[in-house]
């Protein structure tokens, strides 16, 4: 039987051991902190591309109008190729195809409740609006029925979209609650000096 020799056994020293060890820790929670910093936040960014894409819908719209915007301010549905209340609905029925109290909805009033474009992926339920369709934003009144050319304010502090409930928190660890708003300028701000009542 062959006996171990000490002096040529190739090995890591218990120090070595420690040090790697603690090494994989580390690494492992930095990428769990990473992952669920980023992870909370991913529906934040998608729930502003939303909002944003109405505001600029609207300036759209008024490109065409020299600036005025359509006096209903959830005609953007329409932008998005989407059927207002006013028209004859999605499956053929005359207007109004849409009411709130209806007993028995119509399809196209299904239909409208089923579209999710304008929901803030946090709104578990968010309203319907006069056409019918789930919405978790709101225009504001300078972009509604306003021409956007008479602005005296700058683009960047005219309010056009915001969410109509606060939903979402500014950093991981606040416990206060805020919602998006964007400019005409199409920038958008978590909180801000949002005004809903400009």
């Amino acid at each position: 039987m062959k006996k171990w020799d000490t002096t040529t056994a190739h090995g890591f020293a218990l120090k070595e051991v420690l040090i790697i060890i603690f090494l994989i820790c580390s690494l492992v929670s930095l990428g769990l902190a990473w992952s669920r910093h980023f992870g909370s936040r991913k529906p934040l960014p998608e729930c502003m591309a939303k909002a944003r894409n109405i505001a600029a819908a609207i300036k759209a719209y008024s490109e065409q109008y020299e600036g005025w915007t359509y006096p209903d301010a959830h005609y953007y549905v329409k932008e998005f190729g989407y059927k207002l209340n006013s028209e004859p609905g999605y499956y053929g029925e005359p207007p109004p195809w849409y009411s709130p109290s209806a007993r028995k909805p119509t399809e196209s009033q299904k239909h409208a409740a089923s579209i999710r474009d304008f929901s803030c992926p946090e709104d578990s339920v968010p309203k319907l609006n006069k056409h019918g369709i789930p919405s978790s934003y709101q225009v504001a009144p300078a972009f509604a029925g306003q021409c956007l050319w008479d602005h005296s304010k700058p683009a960047e502090k005219v309010l056009a979209v915001f969410e109509k409930d606060k939903r979402h928190r500014p950093g991981r660890l606040d416990s206060k609650l805020d919602r998006y708003y964007i400019y005409a300028d199409l920038h958008g701000e978590l909180g801000g000096e949002g005004q809903e009542a400009e």
